[in-house]
């Protein structure tokens, strides 16, 4: 079966594309707008499962799930794994980034991103959009992808 395009992400207006290893390095790239983002995972990825997350204990809370509910949250036929709003794109990403480097940091959202193995290898799209309401922009693009797959994106645990 061929790959689909990841949800809106090449159609829609979004930069980026950049592997997550990357913009730990640096997030200059990344505006410092209100916006949305996504994390894709690039073609022929494989998920690959830990039991124990890399992501920091905010307020002491264990960021890491049994895998059996990683198993069941993921969505084989799409390579968007998470959608988030931002208010301040550069500032939320970074933020997510620091989350998933064990980092007690406010970012909880998109949290299993951090117990795969592999998350070095997806990549960050975003859009700014200073016109509209991130929030508007983020239910939309859930409701899109609900519609298309049933369901939420991997990461995403409730909208």
């Amino acid at each position: 079966m061929p790959r689909r395009q990841p949800l809106g992400v090449e159609i829609a207006g979004f930069d980026g594309g950049v592997p997550i290893a990357e913009l730990s390095r640096s997030c200059a790239v990344i505006p410092d707008a209100p916006g949305v983002y996504v994390v894709v995972a690039p073609e022929e990825f494989k998920a690959r499962f830990l039991h124990e997350s890399s992501g920091g204990h905010f307020k002491g809370r264990e960021p890491s799930v049994p895998v059996e509910k990683l198993h069941a949250c993921w969505v084989p036929e799409s390579p968007v794994l998470y959608i988030c709003k931002a208010t301040r794109l550069q500032i939320r990403i970074k933020q997510y980034l620091r989350f998933g480097a064990g980092h007690p940091v406010p970012h909880w959202g998109g949290r299993h991103i951090w117990q795969l193995s592999n998350a070095q290898e997806l990549l960050f799209y975003w859009k700014p959009t200073p016109a509209d309401d991130p929030r508007d922009a983020e239910r939309s693009m859930l409701a899109l992808f609900r519609a298309e797959y049933g369901r939420l994106p991997f990461a995403n645990m409730r909208a």
